[in-house]
C-alpha cells in the first residue's frame, strides 16, 4: 500500500479545477489501487461503472458494498453525506454499503488514516438530519445529512491506516470478524440499540465498570430512542449480548471488564 498522494493528486488536477473535485477524484483514484477488502481475502477493490446511489466501490469476492468519504486533516466529530431520505431509506432496507473514511494531509500529500465502519453500525442514532436548503439555492429544499462520526463505536472503526503507519490486514480482517455478528442482527432498530450500547460501554473510562456505570447514559439513550420507555432493561439485554459475542467479560454482581 503506497500512502503517498502526489501521482494521484497531478493526475486529478490536470482534469479538474475545482479543489473539492480535485480532492475526490484523487482520493477515488488512490482507493481502487491502494485498497483491499477488509471482510475477505481479496486484496483489491472495484469501482462500479456508473453511479449508484451511497454506493462507490464493491469487492468482486464477497460483494460487499463500500462509500467512500474523504477529510482534509482530521474527520472530526461529524461529515457531510448525501440527500437524507435516501440514506435513511437505505438504513431501513438494509441496502446501506460499507463505508471507508480517508484523512489525508494535503500538505505533504499522504493518507494519515483510512478506516472502515460496517453498515450494520449505521442507524438513526448516526444520522443527523440537516436543514433544508432554501427556495432560491440551486438545489432548492434539498435536505442533506450528517454521519455522526463521535456516536459510532470505537470498535466499529476498523483501521487499515492509522497516525500514518500500514495495520497488517490480517489484524483489520480479524477486527472485521469480531463484530460481524452484527450482521446477524435484521432489525434496524436492534442494531442500533446494540450499536448505542457499545459506544456507552466505550465512553466509560475505565476498563471494569458496573450496571450503575451504563444507568448513567439513561438519559442520552432516551434521546437516541424516546420511543422505548424501558432503558434500563434494554441496557442489561445488550451487555448481555456483548458478553456473549466477546465484546465484555461478566465478573458477577453487575459488575465487568471490557475484553
Amino acid at each position: 500500500m503506497n500512502l503517498i498522494l502526489s501521482s494521484y493528486f497531478r493526475k486529478a488536477s490536470t482534469n479538474y479545477k475545482s479543489n473539492s473535485q480535485i480532492a475526490r477524484v484523487m482520493l477515488e483514484d488512490w482507493f481502487l489501487e491502494n485498497a483491499y477488502c477488509p471482510a475477505c481475502s481479496e486484496n483489491s477493490i472495484s469501482e462500479y461503472s456508473a453511479n449508484k446511489p451511497v454506493v462507490d466501490f464493491y469487492c468482486d469476492n464477497c460483494k460487499q458494498d463500500y462509500q467512500l468519504k474523504g477529510k482534509r486533516d482530521s474527520i472530526g466529530r461529524k461529515i457531510l453525506d448525501g440527500q437524507y431520505d435516501t440514506m435513511m431509506g437505505a438504513v431501513r432496507e438494509n441496502r446501506l454499503p460499507n463505508f471507508a473514511f480517508i484523512v489525508y494531509d494535503l500538505s505533504k500529500l499522504s493518507i494519515n488514516e483510512l478506516f472502515f465502519v460496517p453498515k450494520y453500525f449505521f442507524s438513526s442514532s448516526i444520522i443527523e438530519k440537516r436543514n433544508a436548503l432554501s427556495s432560491e439555492a440551486r438545489r432548492a429544499n434539498y435536505v442533506g445529512c450528517n454521519i455522526l462520526f463521535v456516536n459510532i463505536p470505537e470498535i466499529a472503526k476498523i483501521h487499515a491506516v492509522k497516525g500514518g503507519e500500514i495495520v497488517r490486514p490480517k489484524i483489520v480482517r480479524d477486527s472485521w470478524n469480531k463484530i460481524e455478528f452484527m450482521s446477524e442482527i435484521r432489525s434496524q432498530e436492534a442494531r442500533g440499540w446494540t450499536s448505542d450500547i457499545i459506544r456507552c460501554v466505550d465512553l466509560i473510562k475505565s476498563e471494569r465498570f458496573n450496571l450503575n456505570d451504563c444507568y448513567k447514559y439513561e438519559e442520552y439513550l432516551k434521546e437516541l430512542h424516546p420511543g422505548n420507555i424501558n432503558i434500563r432493561p434494554k441496557i442489561r439485554q445488550q451487555l448481555q449480548i456483548m458478553r456473549d459475542k466477546g465484546l465484555i467479560k461478566f465478573l458477577g454482581d453487575g459488575n465487568y471488564v471490557k475484553s
